[in-house]
This record gives C-alpha cells, sequence and structure tokens, in this order.
C-alpha cells in the first residue's frame, strides 16, 4: 500500500500474504508510503506446506477480482445475487470462527509513517492498519484469504449487464461509533469526498464515474471502463466509510473543489467516526495511536484497548516481543527472528512478502540530465550487485523479476530477474556520454526499516555499486515525512523507495507507467512511451485472465528496458507475536485484522 499506499500499500496463501509495511509505507509508498505489509517459520513442514498452497492458489486468487466482472457481464444480475448470497454465507460463517471477545489489552510494535487517519488523504500501511480496525467497507477479505471479496457494510451486490453498474444493499441496523445509523448517503458521502479531495488515495476512483443512492440502504457505483478490479479495489480502507453527519459539523465536505473547501483535515486526523469494531481515542504521530472498543459496533470486539506503538528499532521489537511487553512485533527482519529462535512464548512466521524496493531515477533532464538518458539507467540496472541486497534481506528474499512481485498475478518469471554485468554496464555508461561518471544525489528514507531491512543500509551498499561505474552517489538521507513530501514532489534525481499491493489486483502497479502517479514522480509524463502505455491500457480492461496476465508481463518487460526504474529486492517477511496470541493471519494490504485474533 505504496500502500506508500502512501509510499507503497493478489491472490496469496498465508506465505505470501505476509507483507507489512508499514510498506502500502511506501505503496498503500505506493503512496500506500503507505507504511505496509505480509508467515511461516514455527516449522519447516509448515513452511513447506504454505509455500505449496501459495503457489497452487497463485492463480486461482488472482483469477476471483478479474472474473467477478467478467462473469457479471455475461450472466444476468440475478447470477450475481446468487454470489454475492453464497459470500455472504462463506461471511456468516468466518464470523462465528472470528475472535471470541476476549477482552483486555492488545500491544502492537510497529514502525510509523503516518501523518494522519483520514481515508481521503492519508495512504499507508500504518494508516491502512488501523482504518481496517475502524472504518468498514462495502465488501473485504477475510484474513490471508484475499481470493473473493466478502460483504463487510453491503450484505449483497449485482452487476449490471454491461459491466459498468454495480448495486450494493446495504445491511440494515449498522451504526457509526456516533450512534448515527450509516445509509447509503453515507457511503456517497464518503467516496465522492475520496474523489474530490484528491488526496494521495484519490486514484482509487480514477474509473468511477458516479456514486449515487437511489433509497437509505442502496448504493449505485458507475464506472467509466469495464474493470475486473473493481470488487477488489473497494477492499481498500481508502474507501472506508465515515459518518457523514459528524464528518460535516467538523468542516467536511464531498463537493467538486473539496481539495480547497474541506476543513476537517484536523479533525479527521486525529479521531475516527467510523463503524468498525474500534474507534481511534489518541494519535500521536512520532510515538502512539490507541483504540478502544466500539461499542456501537454490531458484532464482536475481540478487545476493550489496542495499543500501536512505533518503534522504529527492530531490535528493541525483538526485545519487547521476547519480554512480553507488546504482543506483536510486525517489522523484524530474518537477523531477528534467528534470535527468536527457542524464545518462549513466541511464535515466529516467515516467508517471502510482496513489497518490491526499487531504485528510481529520474527521466526528466531538467531534474538528471544523466538518468535521463535510458543506457544510462540500463547501465545502472547492470551494475547493481543483487546478491548483496538478497544477503540483506536474508531468509526468504529474492530478486524480483519486475515490477510486479512474485506471488501475485502479472509476475515475470523468475528467470526473468536482472544479472549483474559490470563490463556491459560501463560499455553502456560509455555510449551514453558518461564513460568517466557523474555525480549524482541519492534521497533516502534514513529512518525507516521495512521487513527488518535499513534503507540507511541499503543507500549504502547502492552507493558502492554505482561506484563501480563511476558513478558518485552523495547520499541524502532525510527523515521519513521530510522524503516523502520531496519523493512525492518529483524533483529526486535518484531515490531508494517500495512498493506493497494496496489491493489484490495486478492493475496497482499501472502506476508505474508513463503519466500515472508514480511515473510522474520519475519525471515520466504521458507520452513518453506509447507502446508500453497501449499495453498497460490493455491490461486494465483486459477480462479474460490469460491474456490479461500476458500484457501486464509484456508491459513489464518494456518498463525493465526503458523505464526509470530497478527492482532489486522483494525481501523475506518476518512476522512475530505471542504464543498466547491466536487467529493470526496477515493480509497484503492492512496486514492485521486485529478483531479476528484472541489473546488469552
Amino acid at each position: 500500500m505504496t500502500k506508500f499506499k502512501g509510499v507503497w500499500r493478489g491472490k496469496y496463501s498465508l506465505a505470501l500474504v505476509l507483507l507489512m509495511f508499514s510498506a502500502l509505507v511506501l505503496g498503500a509508498c505506493g503512496d500506500n508510503t503507505a507504511t505496509t505489509a505480509p508467515a511461516a517459520t514455527t516449522a519447516a513442514a509448515t513452511t513447506a506446506a504454505a509455500t505449496t498452497a501459495a503457489t497452487a492458489t497463485t492463480a486461482a486468487a488472482t483469477t476471483a477480482a478479474a472474473t467477478t466482472a467478467a462473469t457479471a457481464t455475461t450472466a444476468a444480475a440475478t447470477t450475481a445475487a446468487a454470489t454475492t448470497a453464497a459470500a455472504t454465507t462463506a461471511a456468516t460463517a468466518t464470523t462465528a470462527a472470528a475472535a471470541t471477545g476476549s477482552g483486555g489489552t492488545l500491544v502492537v510494535g510497529t514502525v510509523f509513517s503516518s501523518k494522519g487517519l483520514d481515508p481521503a488523504r492519508e495512504y499507508t500501511m500504518t494508516a491502512f492498519m488501523v482504518m481496517h480496525s475502524v472504518y468498514q467497507t462495502l465488501v473485504t477479505y477475510v484474513g490471508s484469504d484475499v481470493t473473493k471479496p466478502v460483504p463487510d457494510l453491503a450484505e449483497s451486490w449485482t452487476v449490471s449487464s454491461d459491466g459498468k453498474t454495480y448495486t450494493f444493499k446495504l445491511k440494515s441496523g449498522v451504526k457509526f461509533s456516533s450512534g448515527n445509523p450509516v445509509t447509503s448517503a453515507d457511503v456517497v458521502f464518503s467516496y465522492n469526498r475520496l474523489k474530490n479531495l484528491k488526496g494521495q488515495p484519490a486514484f482509487v476512483t480514477d474509473n468511477m464515474a458516479s456514486f449515487a443512492a437511489p433509497d437509505p440502504q442502496t448504493v449505485t457505483i458507475t464506472l467509466k471502463d469495464v474493470s475486473p478490479d473493481t470488487l477488489s479495489l473497494l477492499t481498500t480502507p481508502s474507501f472506508g466509510v465515515i459518518d457523514s453527519v459528524t464528518a460535516k459539523a467538523n468542516g467536511a465536505t464531498d463537493a467538486v473543489g473539496a481539495d480547497t473547501a474541506d476543513k476537517s483535515e484536523d479533525f479527521m486526523n486525529n479521531q475516527s467516526i467510523g463503524s468498525g469494531p474500534f474507534k481511534v481515542t489518541a494519535f500521536k504521530p512520532e510515538s502512539e495511536i490507541d483504540l478502544a472498543k466500539n461499542p456501537n459496533y454490531a458484532g464482536t470486539v475481540a478487545y476493550d484497548n489496542i495499543i500501536i506503538k512505533n518503534t522504529p528499532d527492530v531490535n528493541i521489537q525483538k526485545t519487547s516481543l521476547e519480554k512480553g511487553d507488546i504482543d506483536f512485533a510486525l517489522d523484524i527482519g530474518p537477523e531477528q527472528a534467528d534470535g527468536l529462535k527457542g524464545a518462549a512464548g513466541v511464535t515466529v512466521q516467515q516467508s517471502t512478502s510482496l513489497i518490491i524496493f526499487f531504485l528510481l531515477m529520474n527521466a526528466d533532464a531538467s531534474v538528471s540530465a544523466p538518468t535521463a538518458k535510458n543506457d544510462v539507467r540500463q547501465a545502472i540496472r547492470y551494475a547493481i550487485n543483487y546478491k548483496d541486497y538478497i544477503d540483506l534481506g536474508g531468509g526468504s528474499s529474492i530478486t524480483p523479476p519486475g515490477i510486479i512481485p512474485i506471488g501475485l498475478a502479472g509476475a515475470l518469471d523468475k528467470g526473468d530477474a536482472p544479472v549483474t554485468d559490470l563490463q556491459k554496464a560501463k560499455d553502456l555508461m560509455a555510449k551514453a556520454g558518461y564513460a568517466n561518471g557523474f555525480t549524482i544525489k541519492l534521497s533516502y528514507p534514513s529512518d525507516l526499516t521495512q521487513n527488518g531491512v535499513k534503507f540507511e543500509t541499503m543507500a549504502q551498499k547502492m552507493q558502492a555499486d554505482l561506484a563501480q561505474i563511476n558513478i558518485t552517489a552523495e547520499l541524502d538521507p532525510k527523515t521519513i515525512q521530510v522524503w516523502l513530501d520531496e519523493y512525492r514532489g518529483g524533483k529526486q534525481p535518484m531515490t531508494l523507495s517500495l512498493w506493497g499491493p494496496d489491493y489484490n489486483d495486478p492493475s496497482d502497479y499501472l502506476t508505474f507507467f508513463p503519466g500515472q502517479k508514480l511515473a510522474l514522480r520519475a519525471g515520466w509524463p504521458a507520452g513518453a512511451d506509447p507502446e508500453m502505455e497501449a499495453l498497460a491500457a490493455k491490461a486494465k480492461v483486459e477480462l479474460n485472465e490469460t491474456t490479461r496476465e500476458s500484457l501486464y508481463q509484456q508491459a513489464q518487460k518494456l518498463l525493465n528496458e526503458r523505464g526509470p526504474f530497478i527492482p532489486y529486492l522483494q525481501p523475506s517477511q518476518v512476522i512475530g507475536f505471542r504464543s498466547n496470541v491466536s487467529g493470526v493471519s496477515v493480509n497484503p494490504v492492512w496486514v492485521i485484522d486485529f478483531n479476528r485474533t484472541s489473546k488469552k
């Protein structure tokens, strides 16, 4: 969720799903800067089984979101209704197996990346994790099963025969933490505000032409174009439904021009006005987020309180978990995992994450003349010592073959991963007219550790790699919030970033193609590569899953050959928790659904 889901933000089994952010820090930096998200080291057999399951289910999982729209376009609305009825039954059955309402306090250690908690403004992993606990969406995923959206605020839905209109029937009797009833007007207000506020998450509404509330319990969403990722997209915490009555009373508006007229930012950033199991009672961006049980929540609430502590030092997360001071350590790495082996009362889950660390090289000559040349960018691709980063990531880390991670539909084969070739790199530098190299500023968030890997360490390694082809990288460390502001401004000559999936579909990675949000941060406007853009546009609307995956793969190969991004590490994902916590499953967007766990 780059997600930075802000910075950053599939179809995965538990072993592939363990991805946290604190990435969506950069996904959700995806912009899902998101400080985002991501199982299994309890036993070798468990890991093997999880990996096998992940491999077997990847294709089927990814097909689900796409086939929802495809099925709807070829079948009557009654078929869609029948499908959602089955989903409702599944959701009901799952609810019974959810948290038992053990009460007490759950304490979580993680790395913060969020400035606020407004679903329409904040797009980071930390925010996504909190938003999922305090706001409900029309549809959601249960645990780590992201193969099929299930009802949340909606009890059922249908899709028009042309695949462009989604109609949702809301559950009755649902209330916000304020006690106000949840109605279709709240949904429409929330979605229009998300669109018109033009914040970091606004892009998720780009294909949505309009939202309507024909009656208090019905919501319709009309699309501009058929899009197989619609239901998956609607699970994103940015689509969390807010209490419109309370929001308006505190300066919020959903009208066109909300980006200047909305005056609710301070109010929304420091509390919650949702219908989820918890509500925000305190938000201290530098240290702590406190949640308390929402007395008006329609279902069971697992804990009386949740305390989420900002713990940038992963070694402190490890020792705090060992001592029992925290119940979850969400950002430890393989090194800390090794140190926890045999620790009493601690469980560790480890797998390959869905996070991608990448190098951005600005393609705008006015920002960076050398990296505006593709020969220079390709030279850097061949100069990177990828093995060093795998060693740094440890555990199940791999070199990603493209910007879509292994484990998600549309990913390239492992054999397509880049390789180190210093002679080829030097030849390309000479061809570009830079045989003697050049000096460039390399920016990075110095206080961010993701999946146990410090950006500071990666920047030093990248500096050494570039020196091999006479590029002098001047390290430019910034705190994450300062770095984020600069990153989003698109004026960094070169920077290290990351991306985690904001939602369960490869369309989330279209942001890396010319003219899209992430590409613009690299000075890469629309029209920069018509062939690549055409492939990406076809992939976005293609309903046939096989064809769709092929289009994404073709587009990625061109991105590797001509783009301003170099994916260099898909790290291991490690999560530690106290063994008296049960029901733990990891989701690639919001990491942990705390309300589906219980603590003895």
